[in-house]
């Protein structure tokens, strides 16, 4: 077969991956966090050993790891754990629905706004749209390159800005954006960075402090794991609030969630197999590379263009 899908998830998986998964369900099927017998603290441990993973090709902290369903959830928690009564957002205009969608939403209970400064080398004023509007069309012409980014976003943020969201890379056109520059940017106007990093981990090297304060990624795409996994990894200086809860097995009387991470996001029980299977999928991409990675899927992409023009 001839598979030409993997931006929507990457296949065939390792068999280091493949195997995880039935350890997941063998060995390791004892719920996390929910008992002390050593089946359960087996389990425990081996979730913490791929936090522990993560937490290394990010830069952060496995503390600081949280697992979710999907990229999407995870994007959710982060652009929903930051708003304020009144607040304003800035996302690109080559964003996901995953970003686009709970952004807007927020409005229906909130008083809130976004800009949606456009990334094409034709920007001349960043387009601006109200939660309650349509988007703006992005204007026509060149490649986007958002080589101007950072400059142009600069003008847009408010002292109401509580996040600026941007992909690591598009998932229509792969165009990259200059994640570095925006950090910076953000980093000097005190506004949190929310990097969806659904096309680009695995890809290209993504840093806590350099590129983000908030990463948010599937297991599934270019970390190799299984669908039905994903997280978002955290510096730790922006607070986040909740989005969902109940379901922890630590204080279960408190009538707030734990006050601690990951605790206090990762409600009900998580998919042991599945972050196993992740820890297998970034054990590979570290043992292959992801200079090796990138420069790969550059060839078969230029092979592939070469192809369909001759």
């Amino acid at each position: 077969m001839m598979y030409f899908d993997n931006a929507a998830t990457t296949y065939p998986k390792p068999m280091p991956v493949v195997n995880a998964i039935m350890k997941g369900v063998t060995v390791f099927g004892g719920n996390p966090g929910r008992g002390g017998y050593p089946l359960a603290m087996r389990s425990s441990a081996k979730v913490y050993e791929t936090r522990e993973k993560i937490a290394a090709m990010f830069g952060g902290e496995p503390d600081n790891v949280v697992f979710t369903q999907n990229c999407t959830y995870a994007l959710n928690m982060a652009i929903k754990g930051v708003r304020t009564p009144f607040c304003h957002y800035i996302i690109s205009d080559v964003e996901h629905n995953a970003v686009y969608r709970p952004v807007y939403k927020i409005g229906s209970y909130t008083i809130v706004d976004f800009n949606l400064p456009a990334t094409t080398p034709a920007s001349g004023t960043p387009a601006t749209t109200p939660a309650s509007g349509t988007p703006a069309t992005p204007p026509a012409g060149g490649t986007a390159t958002a080589s101007g980014t950072p400059m142009a976003w600069e003008g847009e943020i408010r002292p109401e800005t509580v996040a600026v969201v941007t992909t690591a890379a598009s998932n229509i056109t792969g165009v990259p954006l200059p994640l570095s520059a925006i950090h910076r940017v953000c980093e000097r106007r005190g506004v949190c960075h929310i990097v969806d990093a659904a096309q680009g981990a695995g890809i290209i090297p993504l840093t806590l402090g350099e590129h983000a304060n908030i990463i948010c990624a599937p297991g599934h795409k270019g970390l190799y794991g299984v669908m039905g996994t994903g997280f978002f990894i955290t510096d730790g200086k922006y607070p986040l609030d909740t989005v969902i809860e109940g379901g922890s097995g630590a204080l279960s009387l408190m009538p707030d969630q734990p006050p601690n991470s990951p605790e206090r996001f990762e409600a009900g029980t998580v998919n042991v197999a599945g972050i196993i299977a992740l820890g297998a999928g970034v054990d590979f991409v570290n043992r292959v590379g992801i200079d090796r990675i990138a420069a790969h899927e550059q060839h078969l992409c230029r092979l592939f263009a070469a192809i369909i023009r001759s």
